[in-house]
């Protein structure tokens, strides 16, 4: 059994989800007409949900300037 990883967006056919298999995968895969197909699935969350969910004991200025002093 051959696995492959890929990321890919889920879209709405009427009332159900499909997800895209990109055609290089297909190919890989060697997928026929009636493919068996097992998936997980894992949300991916995007950039912007991830704001204020790094905690640090140091202050964001501190961080700043550590990150700067690495460019001289």
């Amino acid at each position: 059994m051959e696995i492959v990883h890929l990321h890919s967006n889920a879209i709405r056919v009427g009332n159900s989800w499909a997800i895209l298999i990109p055609k290089e995968n297909a190919q890989m895969l060697h997928l026929n007409q009636k493919p068996v197909l097992c998936v997980d699935i894992s949300i991916v969350p995007r950039l912007h949900e991830l704001v204020g969910t790094f905690k640090t004991k140091k202050s964001t200025e501190k961080l700043i300037r550590e990150i700067d002093s690495g460019w001289e």
